[in-house]
């Protein structure tokens, strides 16, 4: 079993029966970028990928202990999540942080110098992407924006948003043995257990946002989530 330790410069691999003696990716003269964030190919188990602040996409393959192939994240903007395709060896989505392109790039490997399709939707920088397991046509992405949107990455659809909170959106997951549900954390204090079918207010929720008004509105606006409405395929919810 091997876990990935990410610090500045070139990464650490290390093999847990072998603590001792880790496993370090690329030379100590390498680019000296923080990664930010890293996942191991969901059909080659040898494939590792890691971006950077520096807006360096790495594959690496652990078999050589190389670095296979580098991406250049849209012009070199930093990557703030990776997920790879979980049915296609060759595809990955990595995403950017920055108000100015709060975007999520789709790729395939086999023709890297430019991606496959650019997501847009987030009104600011997005910070964690998840690629359901069980349907590579469903994916979450949550960001500065506070929001948290499904998209259909094959098409670059985005069905639409989850219920807004108070704060940033920093990390959101697939549940990996019920892909109805999803858990997304803010910087809230808060974490949302919610499934397909949570895509549209409840009453109790419509009533109080009809109710209040004026400066009442006001003083409850910081602290109660901003509700959102929109409808999956059939097939999807039933997925």
């Amino acid at each position: 079993m091997k876990v990935h330790v990410a610090d500045n410069g070139p990464g650490c691999n290390s093999d847990l029966n072998h603590l001792d003696a880790p496993i370090r990716l690329g030379s100590t003269a390498a680019r000296a970028d923080d990664i930010d964030c890293v996942d191991w190919n969901k059909r080659v188990s040898n494939i590792l990928v890691t971006g950077s602040s520096g807006g360096f996409v790495t594959v690496w393959d652990m078999k050589t202990r190389k670095e296979s192939l580098t991406l250049n994240n849209y012009q070199r903007k930093p990557a703030s999540a990776i997920a790879w395709d979980p049915d296609k060896p060759t595809r990955l989505i990595t995403a950017v942080p920055l108000e100015q392109e709060p975007v999520i790039l789709v790729w395939d490997l086999r023709n890297s110098n430019a991606p496959e399709k650019v997501l847009r939707g987030h009104d600011s920088g997005v910070l964690s992407v998840s690629w359901c397991p069980q349907d590579n046509d469903l994916l979450l992405s949550c960001g500065k924006d506070n929001r948290t949107i499904l998209w259909n990455p094959q098409t670059g659809q985005p069905y639409g948003d989850y219920p807004v909170v108070t704060n940033w959106t920093f990390q959101t997951r697939w549940n990996p043995h019920n892909p109805n549900m999803f858990a997304t954390a803010s910087f809230d204090g808060k974490l949302q257990i919610q499934t397909l079918q949570n895509t549209n207010p409840s009453s109790t929720q419509t009533d109080q946002n009809q109710v209040a008004d004026g400066e009442d509105f006001f003083s409850k606006a910081q602290t109660q989530p901003q509700s959102s409405s929109f409808s999956l395929p059939c097939s999807r919810v039933g997925a």
